[in-house]
């Protein structure tokens, strides 16, 4: 087999270069044609009417399991099991868990709502949440 002469070896790599860069123009192109036969079918939701959104729309019905009283606020929580724990929890120690975790006070909103210092109160849900720990992890292994 003959080897090709450095003019020669140039010209190949000329007209490969080339073929590379039509093949991927090619397929740029058909990439965008593509892109705009897809716009043509697509619809933003700020474009639709009201009533089109409301019939794309889908309604669930939410029941909560149980619907705690923390002050004048209701909580619903829906998890089984997790209703259960709480309800193990005294009414001081619910409420805690509550407020931070359900309603999202902060540990100081909470202790000057029970007129604590916001130290004691994340002491007192560190315990609390090891408590629901451990009856979560008992209610596992029943």
């Amino acid at each position: 087999m003959q080897s090709l002469s450095d003019a020669e070896q140039k010209m190949v790599e000329q007209q490969f270069h080339n073929f590379c860069l039509t093949v991927l123009k090619n397929e740029a192109n058909n990439i965008h044609k593509s892109y705009k036969r897809q716009r043509k079918h697509e619809t933003f939701f700020d474009d639709l009417t009201m009533d089109e959104l409301l019939d794309l729309s889908t309604e669930i019905d939410w029941v909560p399991e149980h619907i705690f009283s923390v002050g004048e606020e209701q909580v619903p929580v829906a998890n089984e099991t997790l209703v259960s724990a709480l309800q193990q929890l005294p009414q001081y120690k619910r409420e805690i868990i509550l407020l931070y975790f359900f309603l999202e006070k902060t540990e100081e909103e909470i202790g000057s709502m029970f007129k604590r210092a916001r130290q004691t109160i994340h002491y007192q849900k560190k315990t609390i949440l090891k408590q629901l720990k451990q009856y979560l992890e008992l209610e596992e292994l029943l």
